[in-house]
């Protein structure tokens, strides 16, 4: 059974326990892997939105056709931005921020592990929203996205709209 979806203030607190990613960078961790090479060439045509650019977003490494980003400490977090988006209608990319230690795991608010459930509903739009494919690094990225169908460094990958 599917757990009811996070209210816009369940989505507020846990962002207060969310790693700060704007005071970070992942992405040079995963410029030189060989399997994502292709896919970051084709970003240039298309519509992207990333999940926590940090201090280095791929747009500045990568052109993009069209640039979202959604980093949580400005307010504008990944599910929020994800929920509005169309069915099918970006490459999602994130790395590092599908990661246990990021999102705040170990602690609950109101005697319920929110960041589970946020973890759990952010993995599900992006599958939704992922066109023609995903770019997702992070610990934890199996754990809520499955096997990737292009893996890379044993941390995610790349993901296909199934």
């Amino acid at each position: 059974m599917a757990s009811q979806k996070l209210t816009d203030a369940e989505i507020g607190s846990v962002l207060s326990l969310i790693f700060p990613m704007s005071e970070a960078s992942c992405l040079g961790l995963f410029l030189e892997e060989r399997a994502l090479q292709p896919w970051f060439k084709l970003l240039k045509s298309s519509r992207v939105i990333e999940i926590g650019p940090g201090l280095n977003p791929i747009a500045s490494y990568f052109p993009c056709g069209e640039y979202v980003a959604a980093e949580a400490h400005t307010g504008i977090d990944g599910l929020t931005v994800l929920r509005r988006q169309p069915e099918r209608s970006a490459v999602v990319v994130s790395f590092n921020v599908i990661d246990d230690f990021v999102l705040g795991a170990g602690y609950e608010l109101y005697g319920e592990a929110l960041n589970s459930r946020y973890a759990c509903e952010l993995a599900e739009e992006i599958k939704r929203v992922m066109n023609p494919f995903a770019i997702i690094l992070g610990a934890d990225a199996t754990k809520y996205l499955g096997r990737p169908d292009i893996p890379a460094l044993n941390f995610g990958g790349v993901y296909l709209p199934q």
